[in-house]
């Protein structure tokens, strides 16, 4: 203001001074109470997006294993398909009711944890397999009375995730179900990655 020109009362009053005093106060930073409720929404916001980084993972896992599962499964399905006389399939695999047990997704084709001549695909000396399970093919004459051209073909994998989670109801992958392993109760082995279908003599 210039010297001599008319200054109101109330800006000579306390009342300015003790306003200005109250917003230079607040203009000071924050209180440690207001502090410690930011850092604690802080936590609990990357706490949340912490579970939904894991839970995605996971799904990733088991995505990525039921889709190496479904591709062993449809190639057995095809080893079957690709017979021209049916008469061979019985003195290939397994009929009516003992399973045909396979590495879904390895080099393992006869599960006996040994690398066989042929088994060792990618030539470095070791049994690979990005999946740990097994499948087990159950093959059956169909109709009544069977007939020796059509066959029943079901095809079930079960493994495990990292963790020890299991998908599929065959703990032990000896295609068998054994006791308490019938999780729904259908009698059957059962699976996410499964194929059931009826193959025909081409």
């Amino acid at each position: 203001m210039k010297k001599g020109a008319f200054t109101p009362p109330f800006l000579k009053s306390g009342l300015v001074r003790e306003i200005r005093a109250k917003a230079v106060k607040r203009r000071a930073g924050f209180t440690l109470v207001e502090l410690m409720v930011a850092v604690a929404l802080l936590v609990a916001v990357l706490l949340g997006l912490l579970g939904v980084f894991i839970g995605c993972a996971n799904l990733n896992e088991t995505s990525r294993n039921l889709t190496i599962a479904m591709y062993g499964a449809q190639e057995q399905l095809e080893v079957i398909r690709n017979y021209d006389d049916f008469d061979m399939i019985a003195n290939d695999f397994f009929v009516n009711g003992s399973p045909n047990l396979f590495d879904p997704a390895g080099e393992d084709d006869d599960l006996d944890g040994v690398l066989d001549a042929g088994e060792d695909d990618n030539g470095n000396g070791v049994l690979d397999s990005p999946l740990n399970g097994a499948g087990a093919m159950f093959i059956s004459p169909f109709g009544a009375p069977p007939d020796a051209d059509i066959y029943q073909v079901r095809i079930v994998v079960t493994w495990f995730q990292k963790g020890g989670r299991q998908i599929g109801e065959d703990t032990d992958l000896d295609g068998i179900l054994d006791a308490g392993e019938d999780d729904n109760n259908d009698g059957v082995l059962s699976s996410p990655a499964q194929i059931t279908t009826l193959v025909t003599e081409r």
